[in-house]
């Protein structure tokens, strides 16, 4: 008995020892999701639209909206997160818009495609369709990030990569180490990258903001003619995993 109990005495830290780096490798085992995209996660943006009414008269309004994942789906290497409301929602505005209909669809890692209607709901179909082989399902147009991302990257249609002039497909123009103060959700002692990507074409151009692990954080449409333009900050996040992580520490 005097043995067995020393034995476990010098096999039980030893034990703990594993025990930890088991854990510690689960924790590091689990991907980075650079674009939280589960059910109940959702972002809020506020900023300025601009619109113009005949004959030339241009309205201003201060405006929140909310961007929200309402169900997600997957099949193989594609995940989907249907989404109600999008920044691009407030391109054109004109006073009445409600939140429009979305589907992200993630390819492999490192893929980002945004559908709106109708083909949102066709897409939702044909993923639910388990006798769909889902071909074409997404085009280069639909492409709006890649992961890992670098300043410099470009990613769109094939055919406009090649032009001088950096237009017609999306450009990472910067990055920048941020502390997110000012949106709620984020831990504003947190330093985080910040990316901003730009897709310049002959009548308007966008930028976008993005945080790995938080999402879009700004948006900003321009159009160079008649006046629309929106210019969105994200001021609140809040992400279900971490809600419920939160609930089980207390």
């Amino acid at each position: 008995m005097h043995i067995k109990r020393l034995f476990f005495i010098f096999l039980l830290p030893l034990m703990l020892a594993v025990s930890c780096r088991q854990e510690e490798k689960a924790v590091s085992a689990t991907p980075f999701d650079p674009f939280p995209l589960e059910k109940g996660n959702f972002w809020i943006y506020q900023g300025d639209v601009k619109w113009t009414e005949v004959p030339d008269k241009v309205l201003n309004k201060n405006i929140s909206w909310k961007m929200e994942v309402l169900e997600t789906i997957t099949r193989g290497h594609l995940f989907a997160a249907v989404l109600k409301g999008h920044p691009h929602d407030l391109v054109w505005y004109e006073g009445y818009q409600t939140p429009g209909d979305y589907l992200i669809l993630r390819v492999g890692n490192s893929k980002y495609y945004i559908l709106d209607q109708p083909r949102a709901d066709e897409a939702i179909k044909r993923l639910k369709n388990m006798d769909d082989f889902l071909g074409d399902l997404v085009s280069e147009d639909d492409l709006f990030l890649e992961y890992p991302i670098r300043k410099g990257d470009v990613f769109g249609q094939a055919a406009q990569l090649t032009r001088p002039d950096m237009s017609y497909f999306w450009f990472v123009e910067s990055v920048d180490k941020i502390r997110p103060e000012g949106i709620k959700g984020v831990a504003p002692q947190k330093e985080l990258e910040k990316y901003v990507l730009t897709f310049q074409s002959a009548p308007d151009h966008q930028t976008v903001g993005f945080i790995p692990g938080v999402g879009i954080s700004s948006f900003l449409y321009m159009h160079h003619g008649t006046v629309a333009e929106a210019d969105l900050k994200l001021v609140e996040f809040k992400q279900t995993s971490k809600d419920a992580e939160t609930k089980k520490t207390k």
